[in-house]
């Protein structure tokens, strides 16, 4: 009998926030980039059986009065030992960002989707194109005022998110160190 252990935590999802005009101090978010980091890192590596999530999204992070995040909704969550089945398998997932590797081994029919997806939502490239020019300015929350530390700092994370995105697989950093990078710059 499996017992499911649900502490009472949510406070407002995420997005809830993002989207009301709420504006998160940079420590703020860096908190939130660490526990979601850190959630992702636990069911990639420690857990009993190792999970790939597949749908993170604002909308899949709760949030307490204290502003720690907890990751949610693991309704597309597959075990990591079938993650090389992951790009053949039926594409469940939130519109947003797509590995290359993905889009490519997707049947025809999907890649119009893909086409949208990775082509005609520019976010990813507009913010890659940004990190390498070192023209952060035109992509950062204008509400967001930053000393010259956060600002450096800001500047580690979107290296970090840029290396992330990286068209080939084994340029990407897996979740372990992820986590430890958000935990040295914030």
């Amino acid at each position: 009998m499996s017992i499911c252990q649900v502490e009472h935590f949510l406070t407002t999802f995420l997005d809830h926030l993002l989207w009301k005009s709420h504006t998160f101090i940079w420590s703020q978010r860096m908190t939130i980039f660490s526990d979601i980091a850190r959630g992702l890192e636990y069911i990639h590596n420690f857990s009993v059986e190792n999970f790939i999530h597949r749908d993170i999204k604002a909308s899949n992070v709760l949030l307490d009065h204290n502003l720690r995040a907890k990751v949610s909704d693991f309704g597309l969550v597959k075990p990591a030992k079938d993650a090389d089945k992951l790009v053949t398998s039926t594409f469940a997932r939130t519109f947003g960002y797509l590995a290359p590797e993905c889009s490519i081994q997707l049947p025809e029919e999907r890649l119009s989707m893909t086409h949208y997806l990775s082509y005609q939502n520019y976010r990813v490239p507009i913010f890659r194109n940004s990190v390498v020019d070192k023209n952060l300015f035109k992509i950062v929350d204008p509400r967001l005022h930053l000393s010259n530390e956060a600002w450096n700092n800001l500047l580690q994370v979107a290296y970090l998110a840029h290396q992330c995105t990286a068209t080939e697989p084994s340029g990407r950093p897996d979740m372990n160190e992820c986590f430890s990078w958000l935990t040295r710059v914030g």
